[in-house]
């Protein structure tokens, strides 16, 4: 309950902040945009939401509760496609449809959020926590932030350095090879946030060889792709290729 009303703090603040260097960035590069206030109001309203979303689905991970959060994901998202089928036929709905999309990261938010105080958190403890483990909580997101920010230029700078020096279609063509090998990273992402908490926990803390054993067979696995990859690839580009002179 602690953790929850700091997340309940510290959510809006850190939109805020994004939302200030947002604003300096467009100001800079695309000044036209801030002339429309429902796109910064929807830039805000989708950070906040991803935020909320983010903090209070660790919190539900954190008590092993799997289930609410990823529950109410997925009806919204399964609303989300049925209005995208239903837009066609109701201009006023396919002419703000981004505006709902990006809204739609805020509701979740929200919804996570409501339904983690009325079910998960304590009555009569909604104070902030100490500075020890505030302290903690800070020193662990700059790792985190540092660890993403290096994450990110490793998969994203190659990028600049193509579109620098190749055309617009063979970025294209680098960029969906790309995130063909991203999707090797989803199974380890999706087991990540689920065994982080679970391991991370006291009665498992210190117990490191089933963790070990997981990361050992994603490793095997991912390694096993990775080579077929290598040992195939040119045999699929050329078969593309022919297939392309023979159309």
């Amino acid at each position: 309950s602690q953790m929850a009303l700091f997340c309940l703090i510290w959510a809006p603040a850190a939109s805020l902040i994004a939302l200030a260097v947002w604003w300096v960035v467009l100001y800079f590069s695309h000044p036209a945009f801030l002339n429309h206030e429902k796109f910064l109001l929807v830039s805000f309203l989708f950070i906040l939401g991803v935020l909320l979303n983010t903090f209070f689905t660790a919190l539900f991970y954190a008590k092993k509760k799997f289930g609410p959060p990823n529950k109410i994901l997925f009806i919204i998202n399964i609303l989300l496609i049925l209005l995208l089928i239903i837009a066609k036929n109701y201009p006023i709905v396919k002419l703000h449809f981004i505006q709902i999309y990006f809204s739609s990261f805020f509701l979740q938010g929200i919804l996570v959020m409501l339904f983690f105080f009325s079910k998960e958190s304590s009555s009569g403890s909604f104070i902030m926590p100490p500075q020890p483990i505030l302290k903690k909580v800070f020193q662990y997101s700059l790792a985190a932030l540092i660890a993403n920010l290096i994450y990110f230029l490793v998969n994203r700078v190659d990028y600049w350095f193509v579109q620098y020096y190749c055309s617009a279609k063979d970025l294209g063509n680098y960029i969906q090879a790309s995130k063909l090998a991203q999707m090797l990273f989803i199974i380890p992402g999706i087991l990540g946030s689920t065994l982080f908490p679970v391991f991370s926990s006291l009665k498992k803390s210190g117990n490191t060889a089933e963790l070990t054993a997981v990361i050992r067979v994603l490793f095997w696995i991912n390694g096993v792709i990775c080579i077929s990859i290598l040992c195939l690839g040119w045999y699929i580009k050329i078969g593309r290729a022919s297939c392309r002179e023979r159309v």
